[in-house]
């Protein structure tokens, strides 16, 4: 869950709500930049829509920051890799790619964004196993397929993810994206405002939106209980944006 202190209200953007805004970007990018992928588009675009899948069982229910009085936001806490490696299970019901979409999520985020120097000695022992499991379950899923396609789907999917969060709110993220497929090779992208430079997209403008749940400014939560309430009976909203070609 992402949380977005708007002045008007604190808006709650699940993680599958910022990985269906993270499947709309990736739909819209400049195909040129992604010649290898061809005929698998869809089963890309459909992997990153559900890149997130482990946080969806969280999201349903989530738990009580008693420093903040609201929900944890992604940021305040890891999921178990076992939950992930479940996540990537549950992909692979949906085909070979979005399994490996989803799975290359985890080993990126247990790889390159894990504090090892900040967790337990059970937690990095969970994060050590689950690497190269997941890395042999990539090379089994990948079977066949172009490693060019690969290359470019999972440097698609740190692009957009990276943006989505981005507009979502996540204010650690810098504007700045790295490594992102661009038709003359890759390069880094940076959003300001409502543009970026370069313009990575292949129309123009570009409409998004993200479903949220909307509580009032200064919302605080005493206990579980009294989140799971405000939750199911909080305004539900939409986030929507246009971005342009500077």
């Amino acid at each position: 869950m992402i949380l977005r202190q708007d002045a008007d209200a604190v808006r709650l953007v699940g993680q599958p709500a910022h990985a269906h805004l993270a499947g709309q970007l990736a739909r819209a990018w400049n195909q040129a930049a992604l010649l290898a992928i061809g005929a698998a588009r869809e089963d890309v675009l459909l992997g990153i829509t559900l890149h997130d899948l482990a946080w969806a069982r969280f999201e349903t229910a989530p738990t009580l920051n008693p420093a903040t009085g609201l929900p944890h936001s992604f940021r305040d806490m890891r999921l178990a890799p076992a939950l992930w490696a479940e996540a990537v299970h549950e992909a692979r019901a949906f085909g070979r790619w979005p399994a490996l979409m989803v799975s290359l999520q985890g080993s990126r985020i247990y790889g390159e964004f894990f504090r090892r120097d900040r967790a337990s000695p059970a937690d990095i022992a969970a994060v050590d196993a689950f690497l190269p499991v997941q890395q042999a379950l990539q090379a089994e899923y990948a079977q066949g397929f172009d490693p060019e396609a690969v290359r470019q789907a999972n440097a698609l999917l740190g692009a957009v993810d990276w943006l989505s969060l981005l507009l979502c709110g996540d204010t650690v993220r810098a504007s700045t994206i790295p490594t992102c497929p661009l038709p003359g090779g890759e390069g880094s992208v940076t959003l300001s405002g409502d543009t970026l430079h370069p313009w990575p997209f292949g129309p123009d403008t570009l409409d998004l939106h993200a479903d949220t749940t909307e509580l009032p400014p200064g919302t605080r939560f005493t206990d579980a209980t009294a989140l799971q309430a405000g939750l199911a009976t909080a305004r539900r909203g939409v986030l929507r944006w246009q971005l342009r070609r500077g």
